[in-house]
């Protein structure tokens, strides 16, 4: 398969690249049809909806405006004056759900697995939840104050990135651990790796919240922890995602009990499923058991 979507890329000309060929998209679609059909399945179930919604504001049904589709659907090219077609929009609304709720979801599940198997931590963050929310729900503004809770979501970022990797394309000569990159070469980037550097992380293997806390976050340990990339091309959504996970986390703990008799009832189950990203082996996994302390 990859040997044959790189080769369906190679044949497509560069005008059509630049023109957003879907040539290379369908051929993979095609062949993940054959192979994992209920992966296809899924995912058209998603398109539709997504397709129904641009639909509904294209016809007024929808009339609000003050959502992503609705400003995606009225941005314009200063220059050009250039709109989004529906294919474009439909691609946005795509990556959007892609990049911006599995993966986030995916942390927050491996996250519970974590605090599952360090009481002490899980102690940690309850006593941070009572001291700076007491009983009321967290909103935005209570976020920076989540200080062990953020902590706690990057180690466990760290431990089991929701994404397998990251890649980029080298712009000159270069040598990297020996090997010679020629302008134009591919880099894979493996977050497994950067994450469990020995020469960056002590006892790489271990679940250490605080190592992320400000005080113990050096340029290193900043620059070994690619969860959301790095650079110029950094996760756009880096900030949402870190409030969306922190708040989910800090609702999810006040719900279920954080405390812990209420973690232990909770049982945490961590289960893979084929095709999905992962920490190591390219499987996700979802949480199930999480009951209510009080029950």
């Amino acid at each position: 398969m990859r040997a044959l979507s790189t080769f369906v890329v190679r044949c497509t000309t560069p005008e059509e690249r630049r023109a957003g060929s879907r040539v290379p998209i369908r051929a993979m679609r095609w062949l993940t049809w054959l192979t994992a059909p209920h992966i296809m399945l899924e995912l058209r179930r998603i398109e539709r909806a997504v397709d129904t919604l641009v639909a509904d504001h294209r016809s007024g049904r929808i009339a609000r405006k003050d959502n992503l589709l609705g400003l995606l659907m009225d941005a314009r090219d200063p220059e050009t004056g250039h709109a989004y077609s529906d294919t474009e929009i439909h691609d946005e609304l795509m990556t959007f759900i892609g990049a911006g709720m599995e993966t986030s979801a995916t942390a927050l599940t491996w996250t519970w697995k974590l605090l599952a198997e360090h009481p002490e931590a899980r102690a940690r963050m309850r006593d941070e939840l009572r001291d700076v929310l007491g009983d009321r729900t967290p909103v935005a503004a209570d976020v920076d104050k989540l200080v062990w809770t953020k902590a706690v979501l990057a180690e466990s970022m760290r431990l089991y990135p929701p994404i397998i990797g990251l890649t980029r394309v080298a712009k000159g000569h270069d040598v990297l651990a020996g090997y010679r990159i020629e302008p134009g070469t591919t880099v894979v980037i493996s977050l497994h790796g950067v994450h469990h550097n020995a020469s960056v992380w002590d006892d790489p293997e271990r679940f250490d919240p605080a190592r992320h806390l400000p005080e113990n976050l050096t340029t290193e340990r900043r620059h070994g922890s690619l969860a959301f990339s790095a650079g110029k091309r950094i996760c756009i959504a880096q900030n949402f995602a870190i409030m969306e996970m922190a708040l989910s986390l800090a609702v999810l703990a006040q719900r279920a009990g954080s405390g812990d008799r209420g973690a232990d009832q909770a049982g945490a189950v961590v289960h893979r499923r084929p095709g999905r990203a992962g920490p190591d082996d390219g499987d996700a996994a979802h949480l199930s058991g999480l009951r209510r302390a009080d029950r």
